[in-house]
């Protein structure tokens, strides 16, 4: 089986194919040409096949689609910073929905045989919803930043083309993932990077936003179920990953501190929330 990865430089991506290449599969990783050397792509290199194109151009889409012949598409790549997105929506809708548009329409014309379509979207559509419990599937959406926005319109394409064309798409409102070794930007390998750095002292920003988290393993575990499965009742729909153990911020320092042993102090609210009323104080997804 042949899987094309866009976003394969990311953090999900590089260990999603060193998952599918251990299991088999032929990996095809999409690079732009500007993304050629990180540790992710030095790790991949010589197991995966990578073809250079960019989500903004629809013709190299076509072309490495057409040249590779993959039977599923795992499609991550996206600008992903939440807080960039009010910086720059109109780069983080072109890239994060017309990118997926391109790459679908792409995809559509030139893989008739495509059995999956799997795209990572995020709990963060449904951002402003008051009602404190934990998030399911049919409940209704409020995103309320520009990258959510741009998902879940992405979400309603790709539903679209199932709809009207049996387009094979699969779609995963992803939590916040964690087990990153070398990008401390993300809250829980943030804090316990901080730690680790000073036994002392540490800055932060909330300690009220409640989230829950997915470890990377059990995520790629989700993928590979959904790519081996035969259920057509799969396509076209919508699944959150969860779990649904939410906690806040503040309580998940505390859990990494004790863990680690650390009795330094915090300092929170020193760095900014969301610009606005952008903030989303809740999110918390379950997959029952």
């Amino acid at each position: 089986m042949r899987i094309y990865i866009t976003g394969i430089s990311g953090f999900i991506g590089s260990q999603a194919a060193k998952r599918f290449i251990k299991e088999g599969y032929e990996v095809i990783g999409l690079l732009r040409h500007s993304v050629r050397d990180n540790q992710a792509t030095r790790d991949l290199k010589d197991k995966v096949k990578f073809v250079y194109g960019d989500l903004h151009d629809y013709d190299s889409l076509e072309r490495t689609l057409e040249e590779s012949k993959p039977d599923v598409i795992y499609h991550l790549g996206a600008l992903s910073p939440v807080n960039y997105s009010f910086d720059r929506p109109t780069e983080v809708s072109d890239v994060n929905y017309m990118g997926t548009v391109r790459l679908a329409e792409a995809a559509r014309k030139v893989l008739p045989n495509l059995k999956k379509f799997i795209f990572a979207s995020t709990m963060e559509v449904y951002g402003a919803n008051q009602e404190r419990k934990p998030f399911v599937e049919t409940l209704h959406p409020h995103p309320n930043c520009p990258y959510a926005v741009a998902k879940l319109a992405s979400e309603k394409y790709l539903q679209y083309l199932h709809h009207a064309f049996e387009f094979p798409s699969v779609i995963f409102r992803q939590t916040n993932v964690y087990g990153r070794e070398e990008n401390d930007f993300f809250v829980i390998e943030a804090i316990i990077s901080r730690m680790l750095k000073d036994k002392d002292k540490m800055i932060m920003g909330s300690y009220a936003p409640v989230r829950n988290f997915i470890h990377i393993d059990d995520l790629i575990d989700m993928d590979m179920a959904v790519i081996e499965s035969n259920e057509k009742g799969l396509l076209g729909e919508i699944f959150n990953t969860g779990p649904d153990d939410c906690l806040t911020i503040g309580d998940l320092a505390i859990y990494i501190a004790k863990l680690m042993d650390w009795k330094g102090k915090i300092k929170w609210n020193e760095t900014e929330v969301r610009p606005g009323k952008g903030e989303v104080w809740y999110l918390n997804s379950t997959n029952k």
